[in-house]
């Protein structure tokens, strides 16, 4: 909206006798005023495939590597965290043969395979991971650091950690 407006929205309820009942309810808009948010902010899987190219140089935005300002590429403790967990490889991944149009080839079985390293095994339930992208959300707004989220996270959901 470039300017102030008014939309009405009319709510209709029929019972199972034929009984009907309306509600109209008005919303005014009176701030169009548009707000600049230049901050490049949004949640997007890091893959190792695009982390770092072969000599070890983080790849740019353009080629799917980190944004410039992302605070993974800025933050040397964030940083430190994504190189850790990117470092780590899946052994014994089992593969099958696959075939379409034709031509075979191998693929990996999905969830095959050991990490070389886990450090820790976390169990969400769809409604604990919803708060935790939720706590990921409010933390991410207000910018602290990543000592202080992983701490409050911690004390949020260490109930997941088996």
């Amino acid at each position: 909206l470039t300017d102030d407006a008014e939309v009405s929205i009319t709510y209709k309820a029929t019972d199972s006798f034929g009984h009907t009942v309306t509600k109209t309810v008005t919303i005014h808009v009176v701030d169009t005023a548009v707000k600049a948010d230049n901050r490049v902010s949004y949640y997007r899987f890091i893959s190792a495939r695009f982390y770092k190219d072969g000599e070890g140089n983080l790849l740019p935005a353009a080629k799917g590597g980190l944004e410039e300002t992302s605070v993974w590429r800025t933050n040397p403790a964030y940083r430190s965290l994504l190189d850790a967990a990117l470092s780590n490889q899946k052994v014994n991944q089992i593969t099958k043969t696959v075939s379409y149009l034709g031509v075979q080839k191998e693929v990996l079985i999905e969830g095959s395979g050991e990490w070389e390293h886990v450090e820790d095994t976390w169990y969400f339930t769809k409604e604990d991971l919803k708060k935790s992208q939720e706590f990921t959300e409010s933390y991410v707004s207000i910018r602290g650091s990543i000592t202080d989220y992983v701490e409050k996270f911690l004390e949020w959901f260490g109930g997941c950690k088996k």
